[in-house]
């Protein structure tokens, strides 16, 4: 926004420098167009030091010639030091508003930094050579970097606001063109303030000079391929002289302006003949035209390629352009259809509407949809609690109607005679719903155009049918599919007025093109091209065929381009798939497996996307079939086959792998025959080669293992616990060792058994029983059956030869035959009676031991 500041102490000396200027500016030979006749200019307003600031004003030329602009003066300010000034001009912003910039806005001058030593008029801008035409009207800026002074209002509007002499007029402040004033003042880029008026004066002088521009040359006469294809036509050479511009015409040379420049660019769409001369400036007349051709031809209509099937590396492909191709040229054309007649009532006041489809058919190959229209039959008590949405068969949703163009009011309208009456809803139309008033009642014969609102509206709860939201910007985002179901989605947002759908259409208008003859097109890469069947003959890359035949190693793309009387078509590319045939790049190996366990045999191959068979000869060993996953197979048709639960009668089983190329290739390879060796399970037992297994007290019973094939380990368990006392196929059983036995054993191929079960268990007794004796190291064990768990202790009394006790101890015993054990290390070498006894002391057995 700009400020203005007001200088309150208003003196004469600006009065007086003014009629000085006034009076010397003429000239014989110019003219000198000066506020300095006005009243009330005495430049009291202006935008202060520091600000970036501007004014504006216009001049008129009514001659007939060109005259120059040649210098400027105007009010300037002490105080706003090194101040550079800047002159643009325009032809379009004439009035009214200035954004003073490019495009609009045109520099033309740009002064060296003034400073002054007191307020008045200095001239700005000096030794300018700017060509006004004759009969012409250009507005200019005057623009600074340091503030800038000009007249306002506050000391009183200044008169006139127009000044004229010899031919010229100099408009300021509210001086008007098009009913908007020209001048505006105050800090830039938009100069807002209005009515402002420059002072100071402008200084115009004749043509220094009269002579034509030279007849130029220009761009020769050139081809464009494709109707409406830009060209840029430009001046070679020439020279203006006293002329301003070069101005193209066509037509004939003065004929039909189409721009001016030293370049042009045009888009034809039949042969045409472009002029160029010099005018304008101060030349006497227009200078000598100078013409070029442009010839317009048609563009060759794309190539399209009929479909290529992939080939096995080595084949040939064959690269064809379809016969016939889309013209260029459109056909406007429709086609409608109606649905049936309906009774689709809308339900009051709930997003959960309603919703009916219609089918458009295929549309002729190559057409552009270009529009839409929907007509509708609705009776509605009031039709603004509607919405009403399109979705197309792209799946995009557009608003055709929401709440009269958002103006809902949620009124009980109550209008028998309101709706849809055949009105039609178009991309075309052009009046909007909410124009419509009360009984809001609409007809055939007027296009509305769609509300497409997609953000809610202000009032309302529901804001879409369900599952119907709109999206669309534009109808023409529903174009891209028009074929196919197009569906009408309603609700009422609004309550206690209702509608029913009676009957609808939709009319799709589109452009279909007739089609031309294909033209032949030069294919490249051509190094792997042919032009016969067997590729023997090389393709030269340069001579134009509706035909090769392509040879890749691996899979490549092709472009073919059409042309035609100098005309190319846009490249269009073909990719030919090339399928590597199958190589079995592992093979499998032979695999040995335990009866009903479990392996897998793998391989893998190269090429393109191979497939797997597995095969076997089900113990044939000649015919090999198809294996099919099952109970005992998995993986047949992968690259790892899995087999379980083999049983034995498939030992030397032989299996293969089919390795299948792609299409086409009928490239099929088989891997090596591996073999499956099925380890029976092998026959185990335990046994004691006929010992008791019901021990007294040092007795020794061997357990052995027996396993066919022969074991290589062994795995005993003593009542289902690990026992790993015992580690080969041997155990010396004895009464210490009571429980039941078995053994899992693992044979020399790797496979496991179990064997069965043998128990050891005491045998019932009243014997006493010593071992070992004699004892040659004097160490002995002395054993007494006892019930199992019979805690009470036990006395041991020992005498020698003569009758002397020489040990008497207690025990506690927690099993039949518990060892008392006896330490004689101490006693000499004899025969010792040993006596056992129970806690009360009564006798339970006597022994002798001979110590050694």
């Amino acid at each position: 926004m700009s400020q203005i500041y007001q200088n309150k102490a208003k003196t004469s000396f600006f009065s007086f420098l003014l009629l000085i200027t006034a009076l010397f500016c003429n000239s014989a030979n110019g003219q000198t167009l000066s506020t300095a006749g006005g009243t009330n200019y005495g430049a009291v307003s202006f935008v202060p030091a520091g600000t970036a600031a501007a004014i504006t004003f216009a001049i008129q030329n009514t001659n007939a010639q060109a005259r120059v602009l040649t210098k400027v003066d105007c009010a300037a300010r002490a105080d706003q030091p090194n101040n550079t000034y800047k002159l643009w001009y325009s032809t379009t912003s004439l009035s009214g508003v200035p954004v003073v910039a490019e495009p609009a806005w045109t520099l033309i001058a740009t002064g060296n930094p003034i400073t002054i030593a007191a307020d008045g008029i200095t001239t700005v801008l000096d030794n300018m050579s700017f060509t006004i035409p004759g009969n012409t009207q250009y507005r200019f800026a005057l623009t600074t970097d340091n503030g800038i002074r000009y007249s306002g209002i506050t000391a009183g509007t200044p008169t006139p606001n127009s000044f004229t002499s010899g031919g010229f007029t100099l408009k300021v402040g509210n001086s008007q063109i098009g009913g908007a004033n020209i001048g505006y003042g105050g800090a830039l880029a938009s100069t807002t303030n209005t009515p402002r008026f420059f002072t100071g004066a402008v200084y115009i002088s004749p043509c220094p000079s009269s002579t034509n521009a030279s007849t130029p040359v220009i761009t020769p006469d050139t081809v464009v391929c494709g109707v409406g294809s830009p060209v840029t036509l430009r001046v070679i050479s020439g020279n203006l002289n006293a002329a301003d511009k070069w101005n193209w015409y066509t037509s004939s040379c003065g004929g039909t302006l189409i721009g001016s420049g030293t370049s042009i660019t045009v888009s034809p769409l039949v042969n045409t003949t472009y002029y160029a001369r010099g005018e304008g400036g101060c030349a006497a007349a227009p200078g000598t035209c100078a013409a070029t051709v442009v010839t317009v031809r048609t563009k060759p209509g794309n190539p399209i390629i009929n479909p290529v099937a992939p080939i096995c590396q080595g084949q040939l492909a064959h690269l064809q352009i379809n016969p016939v191709t889309l013209g260029t040229t459109p056909i406007p054309d429709s086609v409608t259809v109606q649905s049936a007649v309906l009774s689709l009532a809308v339900p009051d006041e709930t997003e959960n509407g309603v919703n009916t489809a219609i089918t458009i058919p295929a549309l002729p190959f190559g057409s552009q949809m270009t529009g839409i229209d929907v007509t509708m039959s609705l009776t509605h008590t009031y039709p603004g609690d509607m919405i009403i949405n399109l979705q197309a068969p792209n799946g995009s949703i557009a608003n055709l109607y929401k709440y009269n163009t958002g103006t809902f009011t949620g009124n009980f309208g109550n209008m028998p005679n309101a709706g849809w009456f055949n009105g039609v809803t178009s991309s075309a139309g052009t009046v909007a719903y909410s124009t419509i008033d009360s009984p809001y009642r609409y007809n055939a014969g007027t296009l509305f155009t769609p509300d497409l609102i997609n953000a809610d509206v202000t009032g309302p709860t529901v804001q879409n049918p369900t599952g119907f939201a709109s999206t669309a910007a534009a109808m023409s985002d529903l174009y891209s599919t028009p074929s196919g179901a197009w569906t009408l989605a309603f609700a009422d947002g609004g309550p206690g007025d209702l509608g029913t759908l009676t009957r609808w259409s939709i009319k799709i208008r589109y452009n279909k093109f007739a089609q031309i003859p294909a033209t032949p097109g030069i294919w490249t890469p051509g190094a792997t091209l042919f032009v016969d069947a067997a590729g023997t003959i090389a393709y030269d890359g340069t001579t134009p065929r509706l035909d090769v035949y392509a040879k890749p190693n691996t899979s490549a793309t092709y472009s073919t381009t059409s042309s035609a009387g100098g005309c190319s078509s846009d490249p269009v590319n073909v990719t030919v798939t090339v399928n590597i045939p199958a190589t079995v790049s592992e093979q499998p190996s032979s695999v040995s497996v335990c009866e009903l366990g479990t392996t897998s045999f793998t391989t893998s191959a190269a090429g393109t996307n191979p497939t797997y068979q597995w095969q076997t000869d089900n113990g044939t060993g000649t015919t090999f079939t198809d294996i099919a996953n099952d109970g005992n197979y998995s993986g047949a048709t992968t690259p790892t086959l899995t087999v379980r639960d083999a049983p034995y009668s498939w030992n030397g089983y032989k299996y293969h792998c089919s390795v299948i190329s792609t299409t086409p290739c009928s490239d099929v390879v088989n891997t090596n025959d591996v073999t499956l060796t099925v380890n029976p399970t092998p026959t185990v037992s335990l046994t004691t080669n006929g010992k008791p297994t019901n021990l007294l007290p040092g007795m020794i019973t061997p357990l052995t293992v027996e396993s066919n094939p022969a074991a290589a380990s062994y795995s005993w368990f003593k009542n289902d616990t690990a026992f790993p006392e015992a580690t080969t196929g041997v155990y010396n059983a004895t009464i210490d060792n009571q429980g039941i036995y078995k053994v899992t054993v693992t044979d020399v191929n790797g496979c496991v058994n179990t064997t069965n079960s043998i128990e050891i268990s005491d045998s019932i007794s009243t014997k006493l029983f010593i071992y070992p004796n004699p004892a040659s190291d004097k160490q002995f064990s002395v054993s007494y059956y006892s019930v199992k768990n019979n805690v009470l202790p036990r006395m041991l009394t020992i005498y020698d030869a003569k009758g002397a006790l020489v040990l008497k101890q207690t025990y506690t015993l927690a099993k039949p035959y518990d060892k008392m054990n006896v330490d004689f290390s101490r006693m000499g070498r004899g025969i010792y009676l040993v006596n056992l006894a129970d806690r009360n002391g009564k006798r339970l057995a006597t022994g002798k031991v001979i110590v050694e």
